[in-house]
């Protein structure tokens, strides 16, 4: 009958189970950092300076990544901000806003909305002197995608 719980269901249809789900002997739940491998010695974070120049790099997706990652590097991190001005990474994140993938346009805006977010005046000037304001209203002229849109707008009201 369907007034049956899934309780009550037979097992058969729920024989499936993800191995992470399964308890433990000590009857936790398995954890994830068990399960994850050690950082290879050789890795290593990159520098700020590294980051601005793989934004200049000749693969969308490198130029992308490293995008996304000053957005994350600037999240409320007004120290990494500055740097990011004084290294002259604001006026390639406004050059990517007129790429021609959207992957690009989407990590240059969220860096520069981070970037732009909060009370120092200096990275707002820094955007709109380098003609951020202009580009941003350009590439929301032609978005389509509502998610950029978002970005660009949230940018714009930064400023």
């Amino acid at each position: 009958s369907s007034d049956l719980l899934a309780d009550e269901m037979p097992q058969e249809q729920y024989y499936w189970q993800a191995p992470l789900a399964q308890q433990e002997r000590a009857g936790s739940m398995a954890s994830l950092d068990s399960l994850r491998k050690p950082v290879p010695a050789s890795w290593r974070q990159p520098e700020l300076p590294e980051v601005l120049a793989m934004l200049n790099f000749r693969l969308d997706a490198v130029k992308a990544n490293a995008a996304a990652f000053l957005q994350h590097l600037c999240y409320k991190n007004d120290p990494v901000k500055t740097d990011v001005r004084r290294l002259k990474g604001i006026p390639v994140l406004v050059s990517l806003l007129d790429h021609p993938k959207k992957e690009v346009h989407y990590g240059a805006c969220g860096a520069l909305r981070n970037i732009s977010y909060g009370q120092d005046a200096d990275n707002k000037v820094a955007i709109k002197n380098c003609d951020g304001v202009t580009a941003l209203i350009r590439l929301l002229r032609k978005a389509r995608d509502m998610d950029l849109m978002e970005v660009i707008a949230g940018t714009l009201w930064n400023l």
